[in-house]
This record gives C-alpha cells, sequence and structure tokens, in this order.
C-alpha cells in the first residue's frame, strides 16, 4: 500500500447535526478476490469509542505518519511505500519452540532499519506482531505454550468481533462483515458462519487432551457454556418453519452427551436466523 492510498486529516459535516467529523481512508487495489486487475475498494477510518480505542486505526496511523517525519526525518511521497521494510529484525523474534522462553534485550532494536524503497514483508510484520505480544505479556496460555500470531488474527478476529461480541449496538450484519474483510461476493453465507463460528468448536476440540484432569470440565459442557455467555441480540423469528425449531425438547436418547456442534446445528443462535433467512 503506497502513501497515496491512505489519506488522514480529513473532515465533514455530521449528517444527523452541525457536529464536525473528522476521520481518514484509504484504498485497497489489486486484491486476490478481485477479478478486475482495475477495482479498488476506499475504507472509511473514524475515531472510536473508548471501550474500542486499542483497535484505532485512524489514530495509529497519524502517529505513524508524524513520527516518520520527525524522527527519522523521513519526508513523505504518494509513491513511497506506507508500511516500509524493516531491516536487523532481532532474530530472537523469530518463531520459537514451545514453552521455550527467549526474553529480547532492549538494546536488540538499537540496529533496527527501515528500507523505504521496499514494501514490508509478511514476515516482517509477524516478526514485529509476536515481539509486541510478548512485551505485553499475551503470548503464552495458562500451560506456558506459546502462541503464534500471524495477521490473520485480525482479520478472522475483528470479523468474530464486529459480528458477535461488539457492543450491541456496533455489532454488523454479515454482508457487511464479509464486505470489510473482502470475501468474495460468491462466497456462501454457510462457510462465512462457520469461519466466524469455529473458534467455539476449536475451543472443544483444545479440550479433549485434558480430559483426564480432576477439575476437566465436559467438552460439550464448555462448548454450551461459551454460547451461553454471547449476547446475540433480539433478533426476532418470523419464519413459521424456525419457529418450530424447540431447545428443550431431546430425543429419548437423553444420556447421551451432545456436542456443541451438534447444538448448533441442532438450533442455530438467534442472532443467525435473518442471516439464514437471507442468504
Amino acid at each position: 500500500m503506497k502513501k497515496g492510498d491512505i489519506q488522514i486529516g480529513l473532515q465533514r459535516k455530521s449528517r444527523q447535526g452541525s457536529a464536525t467529523i473528522r476521520f481518514g481512508c484509504f484504498t485497497i487495489r489489486d486484491r486476490k478476490t478481485d477479478h478486475d486487475p482495475l477495482a479498488s475498494r476506499t475504507y472509511s477510518l473514524h475515531h472510536l469509542p473508548k471501550e474500542e480505542r486499542a483497535a484505532e486505526a485512524l489514530a495509529y496511523l497519524e502517529r505513524w505518519f508524524a513520527h516518520a517525519r520527525t524522527k527519522p526525518h523521513h519526508i513523505w511521497h504518494d509513491t513511497d511505500y506506507a508500511f516500509p521494510a524493516h531491516t536487523k529484525v532481532p532474530h530472537s523474534s523469530s518463531k520459537r519452540r514451545k514453552g521455550v522462553a527467549t526474553p529480547i534485550e532492549e538494546s536488540a532494536f538499537a540496529k533496527v532499519g527501515v528500507k523505504w524503497g521496499s514494501p514490508m514483508f509478511d514476515s516482517n510484520f509477524t516478526q514485529v506482531l509476536n515481539i509486541v505480544a510478548e512485551t505485553a505479556g499475551i503470548s503464552r496460555n495458562l500451560l506456558g505454550d506459546e502462541f503464534w500470531f500471524t495477521s490473520h488474527c485480525f482479520r478472522r478476529g475483528g470479523a468474530q468481533y464486529r459480528f458477535m461480541f461488539a457492543p450491541e449496538k456496533r455489532r454488523r450484519s454479515l454482508k457487511l462483515v464479509k464486505w470489510w474483510a473482502g470475501w468474495a461476493p460468491s462466497e456462501k453465507a454457510e462457510t462465512v458462519t462457520r469461519y466466524l463460528l469455529d473458534d467455539v468448536l476449536d475451543r472443544e476440540e483444545n479440550m479433549l487432551g485434558d480430559s483426564l484432569a480432576p477439575d476437566s470440565v465436559s467438552c460439550s459442557d464448555a462448548a454450551l457454556e461459551t454460547i451461553r455467555t454471547i449476547d446475540y441480540g433480539d433478533a426476532q423469528i418470523h419464519s413459521d418453519d424456525v419457529g418450530k425449531l424447540d431447545t428443550t425438547k431431546r430425543s429419548s436418547d437423553q444420556h447421551q452427551p451432545v456436542s456443541g456442534t451438534d447444538e448448533l446445528r441442532a438450533s442455530p443462535p438467534q442472532r443467525l436466523y435473518p442471516i439464514i433467512k437471507s442468504e
């Protein structure tokens, strides 16, 4: 992405009053899901509420461009890469074995440089991302195993947040989530819905290895408890067919455990009913 594809410091009048809204925007070109080589898509970035400020891209873009002007004294041109390559990133930030602690000394970053004429490669970004995660103390689980983050965690996590976990008024429809995440219009709703919900199913799978622990929780209970704690909003069900679903009824074979996967298949969460109907 070039500097010319990003604009900050824009402003306009609010559609709901006389207030001034300050915002920025960026344009993505040559997306792999676009069959037209000249196709592009422009996204507007706005300042977010306090509870979402950690993910406010606009503020961090403004800081980065200002930092590049004042510290390395870089003069921005529209043809510059907005996120240039880094050189001499500490090798200790490369992917490490599970459970092996390799702290990074602050002095290791003194030689890191910026290669303004080259774009940041995915490996560059992944290194920096995992350095930040380790510094923030979120790179390990309770068993001490280390997570390895990639840029995909923002795409998947952001889609799940906007669809299910954001405050009710800031949740987005499946159509809007698909548009922002760049899914092809031909992508089936079933595939995207599984993409959004499979973290619940993954959580069930991950508990299988610890099933002998004295404090273990059955996989079905854990997965269902996760679903119960999610607020899916007050979606109304108007279809007669959907209304016939009765989650309280079970077959006569009640003594058999029901997995979280089976529960989702038998009775999708209420928030998914309008999506199922519309697709």
